[in-house]
């Protein structure tokens, strides 16, 4: 593991807070560990596009899809928690919850970590979310080698959604639940030349039995200004303005949707 002064050292360089890049270091482990054993889970959503895709944004969530059984998911994401052990790092996952709706439908839970700022006392332990789907959702996958720029976590090969697939699902969660990173997300990856595909978006959406409709998504642009700040604190190295991603966003979408 490494020490809280190697963590402050790269934590400064990235000009990123400290117990952000604690977790930032965890997220890595787990997913080397992770896909040491396995490539059955597609890795996916924020944090996949900073780990695999090198996107500036941190994240809170370790998210996933996979095909197969919750008992087995959880045998080895508990398996793989418990290994973080080997790299000095105490963990848990707790609280791991099976949510079904029509037959499984996803998996999720806490690793809570004594990591490099671990003091002793319970306030100091971090956390990463895992939720992992079983809805039996496939997509356009590939295999991106993994080279961090930890010097304790070896290169690792790792299976991920597609950029555009990415792209696809964070309209789709831009719609669904609105959140302000999903927005910040959706303006990134446009900026890096990613294209809107209409039939994909609305594949996904199939899954809440909606299709593309322009005017709720600008609706939902709009009403994410209001947790704007709060939801992206701490995440990103610099601040964005909401009016600069919203205008090109709404324009972006306005024009390939030909709405």
């Amino acid at each position: 593991m490494l020490t809280k002064d190697q963590l402050a050292k790269i934590a400064q360089r990235n000009h990123i807070g400290l117990g952000v890049q604690e977790r930032d270091y965890i997220q890595h482990l787990f997913l080397s560990l992770l896909y040491g054993k396995t490539q059955d889970f597609v890795f996916k959503g924020g944090t996949a596009l900073r780990v695999a895709y090198n996107f500036a944004r941190y994240s809170e969530d370790l998210d996933f899809n996979s095909l197969l059984p919750s008992e087995k998911v959880k045998e080895l994401i508990m398996s793989t928690v418990n290994e973080l052990g080997s790299f000095g790092v105490k963990a848990e996952f707790r609280k791991p919850h099976v949510f079904k709706e029509n037959g499984e439908r996803g998996l999720n839970g806490d690793i809570s970590y004594q990591g490099p700022l671990f003091t002793g006392k319970s306030g100091s332990r971090g956390k990463v979310r895992v939720d992992v789907s079983l809805r039996g959702e496939t997509g356009v996958t590939k295999k991106v080698v993994i080279a961090p720029k930890y010097d304790d976590i070896s290169q690792f090969i790792l299976t991920v959604f597609t950029i555009n697939e990415i792209f696809a699902e964070k309209a789709r969660a831009l719609i669904i639940r609105g959140k302000p990173r999903d927005l910040y997300d959706v303006w990134v990856l446009l900026g890096s030349g990613v294209e809107i595909n209409l039939p994909l978006i609305n594949k996904k959406l199939m899954l809440y039995n909606k299709t593309f409709d322009f005017a709720e998504f600008k609706n939902k642009v709009k009403e994410s200004e209001r947790d704007w700040e709060t939801d992206l604190r701490g995440l990103l190295p610099q601040t964005i303005l909401f009016k600069d991603i919203q205008n090109t966003v709404i324009a972006g979408f306005g024009k390939n949707t030909r709405l």
